[in-house]
């Protein structure tokens, strides 16, 4: 549902901002500081980036305290904390996935700003963060996206850029975009930032490069090539430098500072790099300095952001100098360490599109996610047991993706333990919890049209996720019922296993609960317990079916001695048939590293769907394999 972003701002104190990359989170803050200001909102906007923050060992405070320092307010502490104190003040913190994680600096600002926003609740709270990046709770937030633009906005805006000089012009790269040809431009038309590169990039001739890498390197050859032409700009300092050795300057400084984690660079270590990469390559002796101003008041890729510190005028064009260095002069070994690090997601997605040999690209991302647990027993053994069961499924019906029902698998019994998690210690599961949900995305994301009785699949196990989180036996065995309506939709086997699952939940809670069966939950556990036995039979495994047979559902007002013996029984069956209902050993490190791969196994997917490969299906099916 669309809002409006000042109305959402004047009725929510703390708002979450999250969006894709140059959808205009940061132009969004501004102009809440500029409506702040025209509509004369008692409140004082602040507005701070935190990639500048994070650079130094000072505070948010004390950066908070500085802008009203060289604004020459006296007593500048006292004034703000009055401020904040009195809730007038509109926080405006900009790009959390921009600051530097680096010696946990990132991680220090999210605590400060959750200390603030604690300490003085009645003031206001804007916080942007890219949707990709967001691994960090804040509470007392409400979280928000900024929405893409809407048909009309596209056309308004590629109007205005064209100009009442060149209507034609407009109309023809509007119409463009609703070509067939272009459909996956015309959803990048709906970012600001990528829609502004669109029209650069456009060619009246030619019209547009169909995949969103080549809007870039056409965008970045327009700003080098075009700015200058169109401005009749004296390019002295550039004279024995053409295009491309500034497209390759470029490049260099932007693999060299994302390998450092660096957004900003100091102005010293960047005019370093240009003069070294100048003298070497090209046997130039440059003034970096003023190569620096020159390249910033030509081109305006790279900008002065503070006070002697630099970075390219939006990490998209940092990003893509990136991915383009590596294609040109690195081999693809160098990426293979940084999967699972968030700030080079979209320079993994770039080089997907980039690549000329994609399969090699993406067989050697698979070698890195393989390396990412080989070193833990555990983990490989969680992952061979989903590929046992998927193969299961597999043996009766090859309709499937072998990689959607191995992150079925994994998501079945990461649900459980978070069930059973839960049970045990309530407080202690959002890691788990994040995780399961991670692995649903990715079942759910692995083969673009996942098949109705998978998809069902999920959805159902998206309710026995939910039954985890309720603690009552009541709820369980109500979900468990519900369960039973929708099962024969299902694939034997995996039918069988979810209510397996759902069934074993019961059980463990049974344990704790024993004496608070009723009359019409009995109902409802006999009506799952026939079910299980026509699933067991269904999937025609014999050995399970007698097991089963000799368990028998206690009776109303059983005893708790007979009631603990069902549930033992239930467990050990389920153990012995399917090897779950255990409680896995997942440590804080173990789920750090579950996370990581899982988030590493989502972008090799989105990846995979970018690049050009013969054969995608051979590629997706070894996802999850385990190593």
């Amino acid at each position: 549902m669309r809002l409006d972003g000042l109305r959402v701002v004047q009725e929510v104190d703390n708002l979450f901002i999250l969006g894709k990359p140059g959808v205009g989170k940061t132009t969004f803050l501004q102009q809440m500081g500029r409506e702040t200001i025209a509509r004369h909102i008692p409140k004082w906007p602040i507005f701070i980036r935190l990639a500048d923050v994070s650079l130094s060992e000072k505070s948010l405070m004390d950066h908070i305290n500085d802008r009203f320092r060289k604004a020459e307010f006296c007593n500048a502490e006292d004034f703000v904390l009055y401020l904040l104190q009195s809730g007038a003040v509109i926080l405006l913190l900009d790009g959390l996935d921009e600051a530097r994680e680096r010696d946990g600096q990132r991680k220090r600002l999210v605590q400060e700003i959750q200390q603030i926003s604690r300490d003085f609740p009645d003031n206001t709270m804007l916080l942007t963060c890219r949707v990709a990046a967001t691994e960090y709770n804040f509470p007392n937030f409400q979280y928000v996206e900024v929405a893409e633009f809407t048909e009309q906005q596209v056309k308004n805006f590629i109007d205005n850029w064209f100009g009442a000089s060149q209507v034609a012009i407009a109309a023809a790269c509007f119409q463009s975009l609703h070509e067939t040809q272009h459909e996956p431009l015309k959803e990048m038309a709906r970012i600001p930032l990528l829609l502004t590169l669109l029209c650069v990039s456009y060619d009246p001739e030619n019209g547009f490069q169909p995949a969103r890498a080549n809007i870039y390197r056409r965008a970045a050859r327009g700003l080098l090539r075009d700015w200058d032409k169109n401005r009749n700009i004296d390019r002295d300092i550039f004279s024995d430098l053409d295009e491309d050795h500034l497209h390759e300057i470029l490049g260099y400084i932007a693999y060299q500072s994302f390998l450092e984690g660096e957004q900003l660079i100091a102005q010293g270590g960047l005019v370093r790099r240009i003069q070294y990469y100048c003298r070497k390559q090209f046997q130039l002796q440059v003034n970096g300095k003023r190569w620096l101003r020159q390249m910033e008041a030509d081109t305006g890729i790279l900008i002065e952001r503070i006070d002697g510190v630099y970075a390219f005028a939006h990490l998209t064009l940092h990003e893509y100098f990136a991915a383009w260095w590596i294609i040109e002069k690195e081999s693809w070994e160098v990426v293979q360490p940084y999967i699972s690090q968030s700030h080079w997601r979209e320079i993994f997605l770039l080089l997907a599109e980039l690549a000329s040999d994609a399969p090699l690209f993406l067989t050697l991302l698979l070698e890195a996610m393989k390396e990412m647990i080989t070193g833990d027993r555990f983990l490989t053994n969680i992952l061979k047991w989903a590929d046992k069961r998927s193969r299961r499924v597999l043996a009766s019906s090859q309709k499937h993706p072998p990689s959607a029902l191995r992150a079925f698998y994994l998501c079945l019994g990461l649900t459980l333990n978070l069930g059973i998690d839960f049970i045990r210690h309530p407080a202690h599961s959002s890691d788990l919890d994040r995780i399961s949900f991670l692995a649903e995305t990715l079942g759910l994301t692995l083969g673009q049209h996942p098949t109705p009785d998978l998809y069902l699949t999920f959805r159902l196990n998206r309710a026995d996720y939910h039954l985890s989180h309720r603690l009552s036996l009541d709820d369980a065995l109500e979900d468990a019922y519900k369960l039973t309506q929708n099962i024969n939709y299902i694939h034997p086997v995996i039918a069988l296993d979810l209510l397996l699952t759902y069934v074993v939940f019961v059980a463990y809670l049974l344990r704790v609960e024993a004496n608070e069966i009723s009359e019409v939950n009995l109902s409802r556990l006999r009506t799952c317990w026939n079910t299980l036995c026509q699933c067991s039979d269904r999937a025609r495994i014999p050995q399970l079916q007698a097991n089963l047979s000799r368990i028998t559902v206690p009776v109303w007002q059983a005893t708790e001695i007979q009631w603990l013996e069902f549930a033992k029984e239930v467990i050990r069956t389920v153990r012995t048939y399917g090897e779950f209902g255990y409680k896995w050993d997942l440590s804080d490190d173990r789920l750090t590293l579950l996370a990581k791969y899982l988030q590493a196994n989502l972008l090799f997917v989105e990846c995979l769907h970018l690049a050009y490969v013969p054969d995608r299906a051979a590629i997706e099916n070894q996802i999850l394999l385990p190593p």
